[in-house]
């Protein structure tokens, strides 16, 4: 049986640190996505699958399927699932 992974991204309240003395960086709202497939019967929900990649301010998703909810702005990945983040401006 293949394990799911489920992971669900609150993309405005996620907060990510390097360590103690870096500030907080929040990920901001999606900039692009693109998929396989797509579909939308709802205009708050967009269900992808296959290869989803979601670019956000702050990172990138990579997962089998997901799901976004616009209204929420959260992201349910699901499959495998990939997070990259982008590494927070040096402090002087």
């Amino acid at each position: 049986m293949r394990t799911l992974l489920l992971a669900t991204l609150v993309v405005v309240g996620l907060c990510v640190s390097g360590d103690a003395q870096t500030a907080q960086k929040s990920p901001g709202p999606i900039l692009t996505f693109s998929a396989t497939s797509a579909q939308s019967a709802d205009p708050n929900v967009t269900r992808l699958s296959g290869n989803v990649v979601i670019t956000f301010t702050g990172g990138t998703a990579l997962a089998d399927s997901a799901t976004i909810h616009r209204s929420t702005n959260e992201i349910e990945l699901s499959g495998n699932v990939r997070l990259r983040l982008d590494a927070p401006p040096q402090g002087k």
